[in-house]
């Protein structure tokens, strides 16, 4: 709770780098994952991913005095925020029923079709990885018709 309300709400850090983290916690194991995830949202994170889709990455606080540090989204180190993002969408909206029907009710699957014609390759294969568990799931395929995975799917091929 305290890294979604803290990491993510300041620009101490990197949000990459913060979302890395919550996605380790979030992918730690089948047990453990729902409670992760309810805190998550609990914490607004959910509403923050929404936000930094739009809004990748600001630079930290010392380095912004710098001018270094910011590389049009993408972290030094690592993948970039809006990779994060993605994965973190992906892999709640794979794993934890609680976790689909809010997230599909919030936009999300709309993001992650967005991210199939994303810039970056990593982001793009990201977003094809979570369409494809949004569409294992009866309520991602209520809202992904086969028409509209054949149509990404093509993007990439």
């Amino acid at each position: 709770y305290r890294l979604g309300q803290l990491g993510l709400t300041s620009n101490m850090y990197r949000s990459s780098q913060i979302l890395a983290i919550i996605y380790e916690h979030i992918n730690r194991n089948k047990r453990d994952s729902p409670g992760w995830q309810r805190a998550f949202f609990k914490a607004g994170g959910a509403q923050k991913l929404f936000q930094l889709w739009r809004r990748p990455e600001e630079p930290l606080l010392a380095e912004a005095d710098e001018g270094a540090g910011h590389m049009g989204g993408v972290a030094e180190e690592g993948q970039s925020t809006q990779y994060w993002v993605i994965a973190l969408l992906g892999r709640m909206l794979g794993t934890c029923q609680e976790s689909r029907q809010r997230l599909i009710s919030m936009g999300a699957v709309e993001v992650i079709l967005e991210a199939t014609k994303n810039s970056e390759e990593e982001v793009q294969e990201c977003a094809m990885a979570a369409l494809k568990g949004v569409v294992y799931h009866p309520e991602g395929r209520e809202k992904v018709t086969y028409q509209t995975l054949i149509q990404h799917l093509r993007l990439r091929g």
